[in-house]
Order: C-alpha cells, then sequence, then structure tokens
C-alpha cells in the first residue's frame, strides 16, 4: 500500500486530541505494509466531496511535556513533509482560543504555513458552550484556516465530514 498523505492533529492539551485520533483510528484500514504504523498514527481513506478516495496518514502529536523532546526537535519531527494540520479545538472554556491562537503562533515559526482545518470538539451542548461555532468560523478565518469542521470526539459524530473535508482540501 502507498503511503497516505501525512496529517497532524494538533493543539494544545485538554482540547481532545487524542480522543478524536481514537476515533480516527476506528476508520483505519488495513495495511499490507511489512512495517506497522507507529502507536500515534492512523491510515485512513476518505472520500472527497467529487468522489475521489484519498488515502492519509494521520497522527496524533502528543502534547505532554512529558513525553515530549525539546519543543523545535517536536514540531520538526511531527511537521516535516505534513500536507495538512488539523487543529483541535475544544468548546468547553473560552481561554481555549487563546491558547490555540499561542500554539499556532510557536508552531508557525518552526513550520511553513500549510493547509489547515479547525476541528470543533464539541465537549460541551452548542447552547451552553463556552466558545460557539460562529466564534470559531471567524478564528478560522482570522486564522487562515480553509474551515471548521464541528465533531464530538467523544461519540464520533462529525469525524467522517472532519476526514472528508481535509481530503478534499488535499491536492
Amino acid at each position: 500500500m502507498s503511503k497516505g498523505s501525512k496529517v497532524v492533529l494538533v493543539g494544545p492539551g485538554g482540547m481532545g486530541k487524542t480522543s478524536l485520533f481514537e476515533q480516527i483510528r476506528k476508520r483505519q484500514v488495513p495495511s499490507d505494509d511489512a512495517i506497522r504504523p507507529a502507536p500515534n498514527m492512523a491510515r485512513v481513506q476518505a472520500t472527497d466531496r467529487s468522489g475521489r478516495a484519498v488515502l492519509m496518514d494521520v497522527y496524533d502529536a502528543v502534547m505532554d511535556p512529558k513525553y515530549q523532546t525539546p519543543l523545535k526537535d517536536f514540531y520538526r519531527q511531527y511537521f516535516f513533509d505534513a500536507k495538512a494540520l488539523i487543529l483541535v479545538l475544544g468548546n468547553s472554556r473560552p481561554d481555549n482560543l487563546d491558547n490555540l491562537t499561542k500554539f499556532l503562533n510557536k508552531a508557525s515559526t518552526s513550520s511553513p504555513p500549510r493547509l489547515r482545518v479547525v476541528a470543533l470538539n464539541q465537549i460541551q451542548e452548542e447552547e451552553v458552550a463556552a466558545i460557539k461555532t460562529d466564534t470559531a468560523k471567524k478564528w478560522t478565518s482570522l486564522h487562515q484556516c480553509k474551515s471548521t469542521v464541528v465533531c464530538n470526539a467523544a461519540t464520533g459524530a462529525g469525524v467522517d465530514e472532519l476526514l472528508s473535508e481535509v481530503a478534499s482540501l488535499l491536492p
């Protein structure tokens, strides 16, 4: 099986990256490669809006400092040859937007701009969420991200739409 386009889930801690990754891993396609994928990688196939099948290698970027190499090496390790970044934004705390902005600013100094999609993780229902969908979409536009996709890392709702959106935006 050929190598998929590298896509990395990123963002500060507490946004639901690993939970979202576990939902993506459930959609993993069987691999005939002799080498097993890394534990933080899932090979998935998504269908873009035109019906094209797109193979993606999705990585969960571990953000817990006790598991990280020095920050500069961390960004180089995960972002090298990545075609897209999925910025995971939890909607439960108002400071999550500031935290994601700070994270993106740090990442941008170590990594050239690439395709970015925001995954708005609905930790709380829209009616009581600290970050509403409209606010997340405005943030997306301000930070040169292509789109916002609402999903739920706990239930898996919206994950197929997220993968399809990323697939549609990849060359």
